[in-house]
């Protein structure tokens, strides 16, 4: 008397024949405003985003990985120019010498001969390159011949401590032979990245204006992308240009920054030079342009600025303190496109004798 249920008599007549009774037709459902979702759809849905958003991840970590390469590699190759350096018309360098200083350990870091390297080689320079140095014997023939060197002995009782080392900044014509007048002191960590001609023209202009000069160097923060550094102090001591005085503001001067720094009273020849500028014993500082010096370790002015004459190997000497990407990626890259061998850094040479260590 009453009627099967839809979808029974379907069923009864599958049993009957012995198949399988079919499932009973699900309705698709309604989703959010109205639209009609068919069973597992939510499901499949979900899965696409997780595969999108997967694919998306692999191809940022992609583009990661190349931009940390190509942007690495394009730091070095804006600011190493390895082209021939320009005629200077015959005309005389404006400075007689290159000096360097190696004292105390520093006479076995590599560091000096791959500086002086890359001034004779990058740089072109081909005058008179000075050693100053307290163990002479880490310097043997065959590196004085390679390399055009002139080795002056430091007395060992001048370089007891670090700021000892530091202060023959001011008193390098000490060691010199009389005719060199006017010279450029380099720092160890500093490398020559391109012609010296464009720096020394430029320097040659400059003196022209300068009158009276107690020293020429960089101002620290100029040196950097922002024109701001935390720590800097107004001049960076790594490239400075001095001229020989027999007395004068230009000795006073000297003197003054000298004693600061035996005294003990600064642990650096850049805040030494500062307090001797702000007690005005020094008064005629002139500035080198800022064009011409890089750091190694500001990685926006690297990647964005031209070619510059010095790069600042910060810490160079100290690698095993710095991060990997600039210990073990950008300082070695830099030096393989100078023509160095960076396997050398963080190993001392071999000196046959001893060495006094500050």
């Amino acid at each position: 008397s009453h009627l099967p249920q839809r979808g029974g008599v379907g069923r009864a007549r599958a049993a009957t024949r012995g198949e399988e009774s079919p499932l009973p037709c699900r309705r698709a459902s309604r989703g959010p405003a109205g639209r009609t979702e068919m069973p597992g759809a939510t499901t499949v849905a979900g899965g696409m985003r997780l595969f999108t958003l997967r694919m998306a991840l692999a191809w940022l970590v992609l583009l990661a990985v190349v931009l940390y390469v190509t942007t690495t590699r394009g730091m070095v190759d804006s600011a190493v120019d390895t082209t021939s350096a320009p005629e200077l018309a015959g005309v005389l360098p404006p400075v007689d010498a290159l000096v360097y200083v190696a004292a105390g350990a520093m006479a076995r870091d590599p560091l000096v001969e791959m500086s002086i390297e890359s001034a004779r080689r990058i740089g072109g320079w081909g005058g008179a390159v000075y050693v100053l140095t307290d163990v002479p014997h880490c310097f043997p023939e065959a590196t004085v011949r390679r390399l055009g060197l002139a080795v002056e002995a430091v007395p060992p009782g001048a370089t007891t401590t670090i700021v000892d080392i530091k202060a023959l900044k001011t008193h390098l014509f000490d060691f010199l032979p009389e005719h060199v007048r006017s010279i450029l002191y380099i720092d160890a960590d500093v490398v020559v990245a391109r012609p010296l001609a464009y720096f020394m023209e430029d320097l040659r202009a400059l003196r022209a204006t300068w009158g009276h000069v107690d020293f020429a160097m960089f101002l620290d923060a100029a040196g950097h992308m922002l024109r701001v550094c935390s720590g800097c102090d107004r001049w960076h001591t790594g490239v400075i240009y001095l001229e020989r005085s027999g007395g004068g503001l230009a000795k006073r001067c000297m003197d003054y920054w000298r004693r600061l720094l035996e005294e003990g009273g600064f642990e650096t020849d850049q805040a030494a030079v500062d307090h001797a500028e702000e007690k005005r014993m020094c008064t005629k500082g002139r500035k080198l342009p800022s064009k011409h010096l890089l750091f190694a370790k500001d990685y926006v002015a690297m990647l964005l600025t031209p070619t510059r004459t010095f790069i600042h190997l910060t810490a160079a000497g100290r690698l095993d303190t710095q991060s990997r990407m600039y210990s073990e990626w950008l300082v070695p890259r830099i030096m393989h496109s100078l023509g160095l061998h960076a396997s050398r850094l963080g190993h001392e040479k071999h000196c046959p004798g001893p060495v006094a260590l500050p």
